[in-house]
């Protein structure tokens, strides 16, 4: 269970320390995830919450287009349901949670996957499944 919260409490510490939303006024929203991925999740927010017919096509895009790759590859992870809890305005703080939670995951997985196949039991599984999941950042 220790594999799980490493890294959060590894990333969660860092983004305070930095005074990153909702720690401080500072944003994890930059480069790519502030140009581009803010914008997918606040469609995807607005197409399950509002319009559903944006799943398929929309006019937002260009001169319009479908949407199937988009939601494919940018927008299907179920962590990404955690955006349905916030409204618009807290959505940076949105995306803190739901990095910080995905980057746990890795973390346990990683080390569930040791332990079952007894490659590193016991404390090696903490180090290696933490180094894991801090690959992302």
């Amino acid at each position: 269970m220790a594999q799980l919260f490493a890294p959060h409490a590894h990333y969660g510490s860092y983004f305070a320390y930095r005074h990153m939303a909702p720690f401080g006024n500072s944003s994890l929203l930059t480069v790519d995830l502030g140009q581009q991925y803010v914008d997918f999740f606040a469609y995807f927010r607005h197409s399950l919450l509002h319009d559903p017919s944006g799943i398929f096509y929309t006019f937002q895009k260009a001169l319009g287009g479908e949407m199937f790759g988009i939601w494919t590859y940018y927008l299907l992870s179920p962590f990404n349901l955690i955006l349905l809890l916030f409204p618009d305005k807290f959505l940076p703080s949105a995306i803190f949670l739901m990095t910080v939670l995905k980057y746990g995951a890795a973390g346990l997985s990683f080390a569930w996957l040791l332990m079952k196949s007894k490659l590193h039991p016991g404390f090696s599984a903490l180090i290696f499944s933490t180094s894991y999941a801090l690959m992302g950042g």
